[in-house]
């Protein structure tokens, strides 16, 4: 027999071997494939769930922070009618008696600073030009 001869006598039974091994590969990777999908699959899941928890901490961080805010504005309004009210009054007071002391006047001028950084202005603004102008006198205790 010559190797012509071999090859055609074993050609049909290496073909049918060759496919039934490439056959096999060919689902053994198709199920590890399949398998790979999967655990994929399964660790997105996982991984989409953390994100939704982190968005939902973040939406209620935001929730939270808002009402802080919310809270620190009504503070500063509160201030800003508390130092509305003191400085009128303190003012008024020192302008009807023609004068006021170094202690008064710093007092005074911390508020209207503390006043206008709030967001104060206008009525109190004019006033606190004219206490500015007032003379500064020291009072002496006996």
């Amino acid at each position: 027999m010559n190797l012509l001869d071999l090859i055609t006598a074993y050609a049909p039974t290496i073909g049918v071997i060759a496919t039934a091994f490439f056959g096999y590969k060919a689902s053994s990777n198709e199920s590890t494939g399949k398998l790979r999908f999967e655990e994929l699959k399964s660790n997105l899941i996982t991984i989409k769930s953390e994100v939704d928890k982190v968005k939902e901490i973040g939406h209620q961080n935001n929730q939270e922070v808002k009402e802080v805010n919310d809270k620190l504005e009504l503070h500063d309004e509160s201030h800003l009618v508390v130092l509305y009210n003191r400085l009128k009054k303190d003012i008024g007071l020192a302008v009807s008696r023609g004068y006021t002391t170094s202690e008064e006047f710093n007092f005074i001028s911390r508020m209207y600073t503390n006043y206008q950084a709030l967001g104060g202005n206008g009525y109190i603004s004019k006033l606190y030009e004219d206490f500015t102008h007032l003379s500064i006198k020291e009072e002496h205790y006996d």
